[in-house]
C-alpha cells in the first residue's frame, strides 16, 4: 500500500504520455502508485503504459474499453490504495517535488490542498494565489474561483478515505471534475490552498463548454454545476452568490448560442430542448430571475422569448 496514488485517464496520448509519467516517476517522494488507466486508446498509448509497468513496479496498467475519463478516472479510484489521492492529465506534467509538497500541507483537519499551475499554450500563463488556510467553506470557494485554481482535480490532492463510495458523474465528459471536487468539499473539515504552480498543464482546443455541441448537455451541465455551487454557498455570502450567478448566465448563454448554431436543432428541436430544460428550473420565470439577478441578462432574455414565441 502506498502512501500516495496518481491516477492518470490515458486515451490516444502517445505523443505527450512520456513526459507525463516520467514527470511522475521522479517525484522526489517515492511512496507512491501511479495508476494508468488506458481508456481505449487505438493508438500506442497502452503499449506504451505496459512498458512502464515492466520498467517501474510503482506503476499498475488497467486497459478498459472506451468510455470516457469520468470511467477511467472512477475505475482508478476502485483500485487505489493510497492514503491520498490525486490526478493527471495524461497530456501534462508534474514539477519533481510536487507530491512532497501537497503532502507536507495536510495535517489531521485540513482534508485537501490545492496548489498552483502553469497553463501551457500558445500564451504560457502561470495561475498562483497567496497561501490560504480556513474552515469556512464559502470562504475557500469564492478563494478558488476568483483565483482561477477552480475546481480542477489534476492540482488537488485529496484523502482517500474522504473520498469514500463517491465517485465521477460518468453521464457528462465536461466540469465532471469540478462536480467532484464540490461534492467532496461539503465533507472537509479544512481548506489548504498554495502559491507554488506546480503543475503543468497543457491547453487544448476540445475542452471547454463551447466544444460541447450537444445543447441538452449544455444545459444540463449549467444546472448541475449550479446547483452543486449554490450549496457551497451555505452561509449566504453575497460575493459568492454573484459569482454563481455570472458562470450560470455564461453557461446558459452557450447553450442558448449551441441551440441556434448547430445544425442539428431546427426551431421544433429547439422547443424540445427548451421544453426540457424548463421543468429543471420549475418554471421559465424562475430561469429569468436568476438570469436578472446576474445584472447581465439583456441579450439572453431577447433570446429567451425569440425561442419560446
Amino acid at each position: 500500500m502506498a502512501t500516495v496514488s496518481v491516477i492518470v485517464p490515458v486515451y490516444n496520448a502517445e505523443r505527450y504520455l512520456g513526459q507525463c509519467v516520467e514527470s511522475l516517476l521522479a517525484q522526489s517522494y517515492t511512496d507512491t502508485e501511479l495508476l494508468l488507466v488506458d481508456d481505449g486508446s487505438n493508438d500506442h498509448s497502452g503499449v506504451l503504459c505496459d512498458q512502464y509497468a515492466q520498467q517501474d513496479p510503482r506503476v499498475r496498467v488497467f486497459h478498459l474499453t472506451n468510455g470516457g475519463v469520468s470511467k477511467a478516472r472512477n475505475h482508478g479510484l476502485d483500485h487505489a490504495t493510497g492514503t491520498y489521492v490525486t490526478f493527471a492529465d495524461a497530456d501534462d506534467w508534474m514539477e519533481p517535488d510536487t507530491l512532497q509538497t501537497y503532502l507536507s500541507h495536510f495535517d489531521e483537519d485540513i482534508d485537501v490542498v490545492r496548489i498552483g499551475y502553469v497553463k501551457e499554450g500558445r500564451k504560457r500563463k502561470t495561475v498562483s494565489t497567496p497561501l490560504h488556510t480556513t474552515d469556512k467553506l464559502s470562504d475557500y470557494f469564492l478563494q478558488t474561483e476568483v483565483s482561477r485554481y477552480h475546481a480542477f482535480v489534476w492540482n488537488t490532492m485529496y484523502k482517500r478515505d474522504l473520498i469514500g463510495e463517491q465517485r465521477f458523474d460518468e453521464s457528462i465528459s465536461y466540469c465532471e471534475d469540478h462536480l467532484f471536487s464540490y461534492a467532496y468539499y461539503l465533507k472537509c473539515r479544512k481548506f489548504r490552498t498554495l502559491p507554488t504552480a506546480l503543475y503543468h498543464y497543457r491547453v487544448q482546443d476540445n475542452n471547454t463548454l463551447s466544444d460541447v455541441k450537444d445543447a441538452k448537455v449544455c444545459f444540463r451541465i449549467a444546472e448541475l454545476d449550479y446547483t452543486a455551487k449554490n450549496k457551497l454557498n451555505n452561509d449566504g455570502n453575497k460575493a459568492l452568490g454573484k459569482r454563481i450567478n455570472e458562470v450560470y448566465h455564461r453557461s446558459i448563454r452557450k447553450a442558448i448560442r449551441t441551440l441556434y448554431k448547430s445544425p442539428n436543432y431546427n426551431y421544433e428541436a429547439r422547443k424540445r430542448v427548451w421544453s426540457a430544460f424548463t421543468p429543471a428550473t420549475t418554471d421559465g420565470m424562475l430561469f429569468v430571475e436568476r438570469i436578472f439577478a446576474a445584472k447581465k441578462h439583456f441579450c439572453i432574455i431577447d433570446t429567451y422569448f425569440k425561442l419560446i414565441y
